[in-house]
């Protein structure tokens, strides 16, 4: 006769979740380190090493939280979905060196939040949730500023003061002919 533990749950997160997904993120390490190494070997070398420091106490941090299923399938679903985006849109996301790791480490942050307070969130009026989710997608905006907008940071692209919808411009041109919605999507990163 077989007996059945009780202690084990059926909805226990796996321990390999996390150790997967860090492995992933190691493998888009190695990548992003050969494609800034021919760049600058230096930078390339010290971002190397950072962020292993970086992925070991994301690991560690990981594994002591008060893990669910639903958790880790957040967390590793924002990581593999940014790891993928950065990966089709390399030249707009690499602005300088490592600036995809950072972009990581804000995602990454933003969920590991996402899952630790989710109790409390849950609990919370929805002006609360909707000044939540505007701030979300207003980091997001700005994380993705080199892929979302049309047109470099201060590139001139038209005459000055185009007005909007015409010429390709959604929102018109500036005084020196820059695209206003460009303007607008990298100021967010001014703003934050």
């Amino acid at each position: 006769m077989t007996t059945i533990d009780e202690s084990v749950t059926l909805n226990q997160p796996s321990p390999w979740a996390s150790r997967v997904t860090v492995t992933l993120v190691h493998f888009f390490v190695l990548v992003m380190f050969l494609k800034n190494f021919n760049t600058d070997t230096w930078s390339a070398l010290l971002g190397f090493l950072f962020i292993h420091v970086y992925s070991l106490v994301v690991l560690r941090y990981w594994n002591s939280i008060e893990r669910t299923t639903a958790g880790d399938t957040v967390i590793i679903a924002l990581t593999l979905e940014y790891l993928l985006i950065a990966g089709l849109f390399w030249d707009g996301f690499s602005v300088w060196p490592w600036s995809t790791f950072l972009g990581l480490g804000v995602i990454q942050s933003c969920a590991f939040l996402a899952v630790k307070y989710w109790r409390g969130l849950s609990k919370a009026p929805p002006t609360a949730w909707f000044g939540l989710i505007v701030i979300l997608c207003y980091v997001m905006v700005a994380v993705a500023a080199p892929v979302i907008a049309p047109f470099g940071e201060s590139e001139v692209v038209g005459y000055e003061y185009e007005p909007w919808g015409e010429g390709g411009f959604l929102l018109g041109t500036d005084n020196l002919g820059r695209d206003m919605l460009t303007r607008l999507v990298y100021g967010a990163r001014n703003t934050i």
